[in-house]
Order: C-alpha cells, then sequence, then structure tokens
C-alpha cells in the first residue's frame, strides 16, 4: 500500500510539473482570468490561516527548506544512485510547482498586460519634477515646520503597516495581509535588499535595518506583490499611488519622496543642468532625507 501512495504521488508530481512548465513556456491566454481568480481565493484563504500567529511562516519556511536540502546532501551517499536522483528531482519539482501556482503565474500573466508602455519626453519629465518638488516640500514642511530639518516619526513598524494596509483593503479584492519584519534583516541588508514576498506562504517581509522613511513605499511594494503585481515597476507604481493617497502626512511623505528620488535618477541622464537649478528649491531636510 505504501509503494503504491508513493508511486501515485510521484505521478501527480510529474503530471504537474509537465503542465506548469507547459503553462510557463506557452502563453495561454485564456488561462489569465482563471489563475487570476484563483489566485485571489487561494491568497484570502492563506493569508487567514498565516495571520493566525505573528510567527513569519515564510522564512521557517526558508530554513526548513534549507535543513531539507543539506539531508539530502548528507544522505547522498546512503542511497542508491537512482533513488538520490529521484528524490532530489522531485524536491525541486515540488518547489517548482508550488512557486508557480502559489504566485509565479503572476510573471506569465501580469495585470497590466494589455497595457502599452507610456512615452514620455523631457518636458513631461520636468513638469513632474516641477509637481513632486512642491508636494514633497509642502508635506516636508507640514511635518518639521522647518526647511532644514529631515523628517522623522514616532510611529511604530506596525502602524505604519497598518496605514499602508488600509489603502489596499478599501481598494482591491484582497482584505487580509500579512507584513512581517524579515527574520533575514541583517543578511538581506548586506545583500542590499530592503523587502520581499515569500511566493508560497504570500507573507510580505521587510527588511527593518532601513531607514524609517521608506518604511511606508517598503510595504505598499511588498503588498503590491502580494496582489498580484510582479513587475518591480508596477509595484513602484503603487507602492507611490497608494502612499500621496494616505491621510497621514508621513506616509504621504514617504510616497511623494520615493517619486521625487525616481524623477531626479531620470533626470540626472536626460537634462543635469535642469536638474542642478532645480536641486536648489528643495527644502535642505528635505535633501537629506534623499541622500543621506
Amino acid at each position: 500500500m505504501h509503494k503504491v501512495l508513493r508511486r501515485l504521488f510521484v505521478i501527480k508530481v510529474i503530471f504537474l510539473f509537465i503542465l506548469t512548465f507547459f503553462l510557463v513556456n506557452n502563453y495561454v491566454g485564456e488561462f489569465n482570468p482563471i489563475y487570476r481568480t484563483l489566485y485571489e481565493l487561494w491568497y484570502n484563504l492563506l493569508s487567514k490561516l498565516t495571520k493566525i500567529s505573528s510567527l513569519n511562516f515564510g522564512d521557517l519556511l526558508y530554513l526548513i527548506l534549507l535543513f531539507i536540502f543539506f539531508y539530502f546532501l548528507l544522505k547522498r551517499n546512503k542511497l542508491r544512485r537512482r533513488d538520490y536522483i529521484l528524490r532530489l528531482t522531485l524536491f525541486v519539482m515540488v518547489i517548482y510547482n508550488s512557486f508557480y501556482w502559489s504566485w509565479g503565474f503572476n510573471y506569465q500573466y501580469p495585470i497590466n498586460s494589455k497595457q502599452t508602455t507610456l512615452d514620455y519626453n523631457n518636458s513631461d519629465l520636468k513638469e513632474t519634477l516641477d509637481y513632486y518638488l512642491k508636494k514633497t516640500n509642502q508635506y516636508h514642511l507640514q511635518i518639521t515646520k522647518s526647511k532644514n530639518k529631515t523628517v522623522k516619526t514616532d510611529l511604530t513598524f506596525n502602524e505604519i503597516s497598518e496605514m499602508c494596509m488600509n489603502y489596499f483593503t478599501r481598494n482591491t479584492q484582497f482584505k487580509d495581509f500579512k507584513v512581517n519584519k524579515s527574520y533575514f534583516s541583517e543578511i538581506i541588508s548586506y545583500l542590499g535588499f530592503t523587502g520581499y514576498i515569500n511566493p508560497i506562504t504570500l507573507e510580505s517581509n521587510v527588511n527593518y535595518n532601513i531607514p524609517v522613511i521608506s518604511l511606508p513605499t517598503t510595504i505598499s511594494h511588498e503588498i503590491a506583490h502580494q496582489i498580484g503585481y510582479s513587475s518591480e515597476s508596477e509595484a513602484n507604481y503603487y507602492a507611490i499611488k497608494s502612499t500621496i493617497s494616505n491621510k497621514n502626512n508621513f506616509i504621504k511623505y514617504s510616497g511623494s519622496l520615493l517619486a521625487l528620488q525616481y524623477i531626479i535618477s531620470e533626470l540626472q541622464y536626460s537634462d543635469s543642468d535642469y536638474l542642478k537649478l532645480k536641486l536648489s528649491e528643495i527644502n535642505k531636510g528635505v535633501l537629506e532625507n534623499i541622500f543621506h
């Protein structure tokens, strides 16, 4: 009986792998709305389960998978070569299947796949710079009452997370969000990561060592990934859109500051002379938030 069940398991894993591989490498447009419906149901179910505890299940899963991987390495000499290769192959297939069906298909079927790329010119960049420069200076003065002070806050990580989640709760079909402080914050700080989504548990994980001013946009960026925006540019867009729509001035300032940073980065290449003139109009405290 045990052998029969094991064979059935192997057959199911291989069949699902073949199906998944086909869908990944052969765009099937009709599958897109089906997957989006399945994803929404799966996300809402999984989020209810992970929110039962404050534990970071995604990071714990990474540790478990790492343990299993080293276990395979240690068992290499104790298993027949055929059995070892079969188990290792099945392990990889299970991870592959889990990744794509849990979240990864969002890469193949982006939400805005039919949306054309917006063309813009140097004049558009300058106009957008003026808009966000004024907005950022405005929010900065409302918070600090001084052009020279940097923006600081007494808001906790959980309070910022809650305010960021409220936007997506109000404006999407996704109602439960799990945002964690990453257990690997020290490691990912060295690697230059500010956050990541676990594609299996669908939890957002944020590097709590980043400056507090970046927390709202980082949290919102990862939440955008949670609801299916796989593209980094799309996630950045919704991070800015959601934060500048917030009622809290600190959250608004964080989003406006990020938008300003992106535009400054663009203008450094397209019109650095104009940018140098405009930088003098930015509050000193804002510049310190950007460059320090």
